[in-house]
């Protein structure tokens, strides 16, 4: 800048020269010619730069007396060439105006600076320059002290701006001017100057609110001491305070704000809105939950189109949520007719976050989330009926939808738990069930596409329910198979979680398999055990299961004198059994192979109690040759009782034989072998041996501690005869 502030001085001096000088040295009186013109022109544009230039250089030097120095050149050169004559409106003169103002105004020449700008009125200066006029008069007079001075250049010049048309800068000299006029009625007493004053803030306070941010909360922090009491002064006190965290003394001022507007002359209804939500909001910062669930509520009712409406739905219900886990709790009744209110009504946005101050988002409505905590206040009640109501209106894309199907599902479920469907229901009455199975449907449809972080926590409990109907649709008389299986597919088709047991859901796969008749039932269990390789531990767990169930149907359908259809049962369960045997040893792999020893004994097992004992001794052989550890004592007593029922005495001796050597003495496993011991070999027609077994027994064992065994023996010894008896009582 110095570079070019030297250049221009060189270039003024050479003007002056040529303008003063003939060709031959000698000095001439200037003559208006063309040439002599465009030098005037020159001259007046390299003055203009010069001057602009000193006041930058100053405006930038450190040293003062350099810096005062630069000032003083500038104000000599905007005045000997421009600011001596009349103010015109041209703008390069107005501007020149400005910059010796600005200059007057760093020498601390004030009143010089007002004096010098006083000509210039809106209606001759061009508005961004009249504007910048403007505020260096403002600065003046706050330089002098007289923010009396100060507040009327500001409030004069806002007058020529109609408030539909300020812009950003007008908004600015408009704080400015309400900081001043706080200044001169904080400065004196009460007087009718300071009421017209006090008049003219609120007024400009009321043109600056509707003006929106950043200018409101500026507002808010210019009238934080201002010494009025209108409603707007208030509002923007409690604003201010509820900004800075003290949210007692801002509900304090939104109170008495709202008291007075319950007399004449009230706060207008644009600012009791304000009030209000700022009142609900204090309350909820402060954790005065019912407080701020009623204020929050009335808010609701009193200003219906405010586009603040939704956060203070929001407000209401999650201070209402809260307040029915204080103590003392809301009243139940209270908060259910707020939500029979949110529940239906529509809004286009929803707060993200917690409390009044929380932002929005689209696509969503506080009435659905209104109905889902509804419902589920109602349902640890346990007005299961009623919940459903209320959760059936939450809507398909409301983050609360699936927490909602699921609540539905659950309050079907506790129905059917409470035994609702009882034969003096209606005959149109809906079934719990029905409704139970559609809510999980519609959960694990929606699930498939989506789960949001927040519905993880109730995929596992929605699970289990699942599996529980499924459960329940199979042991139904007659049995839903086709909506268990489909169930069945949608349990399986969420990702794995903690609460999900595949064990059991494979056994309800293969019951249903069995139940519906399927050629091939243990193709399930091939399928898991090739994709999920599980231990045999798992694999014999879910036959356990399977059996156990299917035989209690069996049992059932025996006692109503079903017999037929309890037979198709058994041997379905069976063939699960032999078409699994069949395939393992078809050669799929070890890992399929591993478990046939565990699958054989239990097959074994349910073939002997279901009396094909011949079967039965055909797989415990096996298990005897190709694995002889399987052979606990359990499995061993089978395969003698098999054996015996068999008509096989033979290899049943020595079973027993076998058995009763591993057992503790005098336990009823040891006595039992030895009865089925000797019995088998009376059976066997070795009447003689067994006599004198059993005599041999009696010697060693005179006190048989068990009674059933003591009597079993003695019924034993009373069917066989002695040798007294045989040889007709020789000896």
């Amino acid at each position: 800048m110095s570079d070019a502030y030297g250049q221009f001085r060189q270039a003024a001096n050479l003007l002056r020269e040529e303008r003063q000088t003939r060709p031959d040295g000698k000095a001439v009186k200037p003559r208006p010619t063309a040439r002599h013109g465009r030098l005037e022109e020159y001259n007046l544009r390299l003055q203009h730069a010069l001057a602009w230039t000193e006041y930058e250089l100053g405006l930038v030097t450190t040293d003062a007396h350099l810096r005062r120095r630069r000032f003083t050149d500038a104000v000599r050169r905007f005045a000997s060439h421009f600011t001596a004559t009349t103010y015109r409106s041209e703008p390069v003169l107005a501007h020149c105006f400005l910059g010796q103002a600005l200059c007057l105004l760093e020498l601390g020449q004030h009143a010089e600076a007002i004096n010098l700008l006083k000509p210039a009125k809106n209606t001759n200066t061009r508005l961004d320059i009249y504007r910048q006029m403007v505020e260096v008069r403002i600065r003046a007079y706050q330089e002098m002290n007289d923010h009396k001075g100060a507040s009327q250049v500001a409030w004069d010049y806002l007058l020529t701006r109609p408030v539909t048309r300020r812009e950003a800068a007008d908004w600015r000299i408009a704080l400015t001017c309400a900081r001043s006029l706080c200044t001169v009625l904080a400065a004196g007493p009460d007087s009718q100057l300071q009421a017209r004053y006090r008049i003219s803030l609120e007024s400009l306070a009321g043109d600056v609110a509707s003006a929106g941010e950043p200018w409101r909360s500026e507002l808010d922090a210019t009238l934080k001491d201002a010494r009025i009491d209108s409603p707007l002064a208030r509002l923007s006190r409690a604003r201010w305070r509820f900004s800075t965290g003290d949210y007692t003394a801002a509900l304090a001022e939104a109170e008495q704000a709202l008291a007075a507007g319950s007399r004449a002359g009230g706060p207008q209804e644009a600012y009791l809105a304000d009030l209000r939500f700022v009142q609900a909001a204090a309350l909820w910062e402060l954790g005065r939950w019912l407080e701020a669930h009623r204020t929050a509520a009335a808010f609701l009712k009193q200003h219906p189109a405010d586009p603040r409406e939704d956060r203070m739905a929001q407000c209401a219900l999650q201070a209402g949520l809260n307040a029915l886990k204080a103590q003392p709790p809301m009243e139940i009744a209270e908060f259910m007719r707020f939500v029979g209110s949110a529940a239906t009504r529509p809004a286009a946005t929803n707060p993200v976050g917690s409390g009044p101050a929380a932002t929005t988002a689209p696509a969503q409505t506080v009435g659905a989330e209104a109905a889902f905590h509804g419902g589920s206040v109602l349902f640890e009640q346990g007005r299961y009926s009623e919940a459903e109501q209320l959760f059936q209106a939450v809507p398909l894309g409301s983050p609360f939808y699936l927490r909602a199907q699921y609540g539905l599902a659950l309050s079907g479920w506790r129905q059917l738990e409470g035994k609702t469907i009882a034969a003096s229901r209606p005959a149109q009455a809906k079934d719990p069930t029905t409704a139970t199975l559609a809510a999980l449907t519609r959960f694990f449809q929606a699930a498939h596409q989506e789960l949001r972080d927040e519905d993880r926590p109730t995929a596992g409990p929605a699970v289990e329910l699942a599996t529980l109907v499924v459960k329940h649709l199979i042991e139904r008389e007659p049995p839903d198979l086709p909506h268990a299986a489909r169930l069945l597919e949608n349990i399986e088709s969420l990702p794995q979680t903690k609460s999900r047991n595949d064990r059991l859901l494979l056994a309800l796969r293969v019951e249903i398999a069995v139940l519906a008749a399927n050629p091939d039932p243990a193709s399930p269990i091939v399928q898991f055990i090739i994709q999920k390789r599980p231990t045999t531990e798992d694999l014999t767990g879910v036959l356990t299961h399977v059996s156990k169930s299917i035989n209690r149907r069996c049992q059932g359908l025996t006692s109503r004198q079903r017999n037929d259809e309890a037979t198709r049962l058994r041997n379905a369960l069976l063939d699960v059994y032999r078409n699994l045997l069949t395939q393992m040893t078809a050669g799929q792999g070890s890992h399929i192979r591993q478990h046939e020893a565990a699958i054989r004994g239990q097959f074994a097992r349910m073939l002997h109690e279901v009396g094909l004992h011949s079967e039965a001794v055909t797989h415990y052989r096996w298990l005897e040759k190709n694995a002889p550890r399987t052979m606990s004592a359990e499995t061993l007593r089978g395969f003698a009782l098999a054996c015996e029922e068999s008509g096989q005495h033979d290899p049943a001796v020595a079973i027993w034989g076998r058995l009763s050597k591993s057992l503790p003495p005098h336990t009823e496993a040891w006595y039992e072998a030895r009865y089925h011991q000797i019995d088998c070999y009376h059976r066997a027609g070795l009447s003689d041996h067994a006599r004198k077994l059993l005599d041999y027994f009696l010697l060693q064992n005179p006190e048989i501690k068990v009674e059933v065994w003591r009597q079993k023996f003695e019924d034993l010894r009373q069917k066989l005869p002695n040798r007294r008896e045989r040889t007709g009582g020789k000896g």
